[in-house]
């Protein structure tokens, strides 16, 4: 990603880091752009400020994320801005699996410690001086899609298994989604947010 955005020639210096050694050795091998560097560190000991603080699909896995996203803010110059990606959950997928989450101590995965959503990443910017200025979601098939059973399928199967809970209705799960996802494909004027629904039935022309 480093890379990538060297690449667009629109910033001076892009440094790349991370705290496993042998990924920075990796990535040097890798790309030699002359606006690019890398360094072996954690978020948590980087000091340097920056215009812009870029953090992708991390701050989910660290012990203390709305620390880490606050020192994210030391890091950026007074007119600077942070760029993050994490899971996002206000979508099928996601219903599902914060349903599991928060009643029967499932987890979506083991290494994911924390499931962030807007609303905590504007619980903890209040006492700061950045605020959320954009929600942007891509990746929507894996969420509302047929790309979402597939992973469902393996992430159900497994995570059932880690928590100790029987597995053998996650088929079931997985057709009345399927189902789901097929009728919002035929139907997609259908809004999906309502807590009841009104069945209109006319006859066969």
């Amino acid at each position: 990603v480093s890379a990538m955005i060297a690449e667009q020639g629109g910033a001076k210096l892009v440094t790349g880091i991370d705290y496993v050694d042998s990924a920075i050795r990796k990535a040097k091998e890798g790309h030699t752009l002359h606006n690019l560097d890398f360094s072996v560190s954690s978020i948590e000991d980087w000091s340097k400020k920056s215009e812009v603080v870029v953090s992708l699909g991390v701050l989910e896995h660290m012990d203390d994320p709305e620390r880490t996203l606050k020192h994210m803010i030391n890091l950026v110059e007074s007119k600077g801005i942070i760029v993050i990606t994490c899971p996002y959950f206000l979508n099928i997928r996601g219903y599902v699996w914060m349903t599991l989450v928060n009643l029967l101590d499932v987890p979506m995965s083991l290494t994911d410690l924390h499931y962030i959503s807007p609303f905590d990443i504007e619980k903890w910017l209040i006492d700061t001086p950045m605020k959320l200025e954009k929600v942007q979601l891509f990746d929507h098939d894996r969420s509302n899609g047929f790309g979402m059973i597939v992973d469902m399928k393996k992430r159900l199967f497994n995570a059932l298994s880690d928590a100790n809970l029987p597995n053998h209705k996650v088929e079931t799960m997985i057709s009345w989604l399927e189902n789901v996802i097929e009728y919002q494909n035929r139907n997609t004027k259908i809004e999906s947010n309502g807590a009841n629904a009104l069945y209109i039935i006319k006859p066969k022309k």
